[in-house]
């Protein structure tokens, strides 16, 4: 988590949170635990899920359609990621050349992410830059 940011204190063990973070279940795992997900919770979620995961979160997401504010921006790129990436392999290479490097620039303070406009562009623009390099 970013020491620089308040956080609200979970029960989650080190163990438990280096796992979700790998696995991008940050958002899932501190929703289920009825505490406030952190803003960069959104892009972990984007940056480490497989495209099995993903899925299941625009599934369960279509049929409650209007989302509204972080939902909608999640929503609106998983759907953009899925179409973009055809392969698990694809999606790999997608998350660790664009993704986590955001996500670690976020941490460390280099990017702000406070709204789910800054999402929307911060992501987006991390997926053209990669696009563009292929």
């Amino acid at each position: 988590m970013n020491p620089g940011h308040q956080q609200q204190k979970s029960d989650m063990s080190v163990v438990q949170l280096a796992e979700a973070l790998i696995q991008g279940d940050v958002l899932i795992a501190l929703q289920e635990r009825g505490e406030a997900a952190p803003a960069w919770g959104y892009l972990n979620l984007l940056a480490h899920s497989d495209r099995g995961s993903l899925r299941r979160v625009r599934d369960f997401n279509q049929s409650r359609r209007p989302l509204s504010g972080w939902g909608t921006v999640v929503f609106d790129l998983i759907v953009d990621i899925l179409n973009s990436t055809s392969t698990e392999n694809e999606l790999r290479a997608l998350q660790r050349k664009a993704l986590i490097p955001l996500e670690l620039k976020i941490w460390d303070g280099r990017e702000m992410l406070a709204s789910p406009q800054d999402l929307d562009i911060l992501v987006r623009s991390a997926l053209y830059r990669y696009m563009g390099q292929l």
